[in-house]
């Protein structure tokens, strides 16, 4: 009996350890894809800040060539 419970523990002892390294593995790989998705966040990030910056620097513009063409014609209404 005593052989059979020793027997018993072993296996769950290695059933544990199995259990422990697998979720460990899992864990890392987790963080692996958690800094890959950290770095493409940041790369979407940047992206968004400059399409922010050309979109105001085109409405710059837009506004200036109206303000131009409002220009413009007053003058030639003059």
């Amino acid at each position: 009996k005593k052989k059979k419970k020793k027997k018993k523990k072993k296996k769950v002892y290695n059933q544990m350890t199995e259990t422990i390294q697998t979720l460990s593995k899992e864990v890392s790989n987790l963080k692996s894809q958690n800094e890959e998705l950290c770095i493409k966040l940041e790369q979407m990030k940047q992206v968004l800040k400059q399409s922010k910056n050309y979109c105001q620097s085109l409405n710059n513009q837009v506004q200036e060539l109206a303000s131009e063409m409002q220009f413009q014609s007053e003058l030639h209404q003059q």
